[in-house]
């Protein structure tokens, strides 16, 4: 393992205009109004390429930390003070320091740990183990792990995306193979319900947990499940939707999109129609995971290809910025962490 490198960076104004003229509307310098702490980004790419592991000033853009791992970052989450990473091909997750950027430890998991999730109370951290049909949870106060079980009943499943209930005690999970989403109870992992959703990919609870969104990439449609009844009750259009993210009163959400050149969509929660689509970088470029900020005015979204890094939506502007990740890679995972209570 290289050493952890911490490094500090003055973002240039003519860097900032250089990254914006790949983006379709006129960027706007920082500071992001109104925010404070960490948005951490992980890369997929071999580790001899750069750090797999950067956290970015959710204020500025600046890049704060830069942590060698042991093997690509499939994903990242934030809980605790620590930023869990997986090292899927090493089949476990390193747990980062997220003020210091020091490896604490690592925790060995199912095959291929790919997603990560926070629940809402920050104390609790769940994985996929893609390489099967199994997720696991982990007690991030203690970077422990609480169970690891199996998310379906179908041996050949893959588990993909995972998310917690607002009150942290249901996992859901959406599987690749026939195409099931399903709900664990925690901390037991009793496997409660499942539902076959053909295209299951990733998932997220409304935020007053009666609904759950569901992206079907491979067959172009965001799915809406009402969990009073488990039943899909919508099925909207949309061009390979990937990962959903909730504005906190639940009223947006933004949906990345797996075309070229990289795109968010932003669909009114209440109607599910969309009300914009916003590209944020290039030709040529993919995007990945994202975050609301609490005042829904910032998208934060990791983006693959030429001049990959991170791209800010100003929702109330319509600008977007974008930030180069250091030596470039396909940084894909992202969660932000707020800054420590004093």
């Amino acid at each position: 393992m290289r050493a952890m490198r911490s490094t500090v960076l003055t973002v240039m104004v003519g860097a900032l205009v250089a990254a914006a003229s790949a983006t379709p509307a006129a960027a706007t310098p920082p500071p992001y109004l109104g925010l404070q702490g960490t948005v951490w980004v992980g890369d997929r790419v071999s580790p001899t390429s750069g750090a797999e592991l950067v956290g970015f000033s959710a204020s500025s853009g600046a890049v704060r930390l830069q942590v060698d791992l042991d093997a690509p970052a499939s994903d990242v989450a934030a809980a605790a003070g620590k930023i869990f990473v997986g090292e899927e091909s090493l089949a476990r997750i390193a747990i980062v320091d997220g003020q210091t950027g020091a490896v604490l430890g690592r925790i060995a998991t199912g095959p291929m740990p790919h997603h990560l999730t926070t629940s809402a109370d920050g104390a609790l951290v769940a994985y996929s183990a893609f390489g099967s049909n199994r997720v696991g949870v982990i007690d991030a106060a203690t970077a422990t792990l609480v169970g690891e079980w199996p998310a379906t009943n179908v041996l050949s499943d893959r588990a993909h995306g995972v998310a917690f209930s607002p009150d942290g005690g249901t996992l859901y999970v959406a599987s690749e193979g026939a195409g099931t989403v399903s709900a664990l109870a925690i901390p037991s992992g009793t496997l409660i319900r499942t539902l076959n959703v053909p295209g299951a990919h990733e998932l997220l609870p409304s935020p007053d947990g009666r609904r759950l969104f569901v992206s079907s990439r491979p067959l172009d449609l965001f799915r809406v499940i009402d969990l009073a009844t488990w039943t899909v009750t919508a099925s909207i259009p949309m061009g390979r939707p990937d990962t959903i993210t909730a504005s906190p009163n639940g009223k947006m959400l933004t949906v990345g999109l797996r075309t070229m050149p990289a795109s968010v969509a932003v669909i009114d929660a209440d109607t599910f129609a969309v009300t914009d689509t916003i590209q944020v970088a290039g030709a040529g470029t993919l995007a990945g995971h994202q975050w609301t900020s609490p005042n829904r005015r910032y998208t934060f979204v990791a983006f693959e290809g030429p001049g990959a890094g991170l791209a800010v939506i100003d929702h109330r502007t319509g600008a977007v910025t974008t930030h180069p990740y250091p030596g470039g890679g396909r940084p894909h995972g992202l969660d932000y962490a707020a800054p420590p209570a004093d």
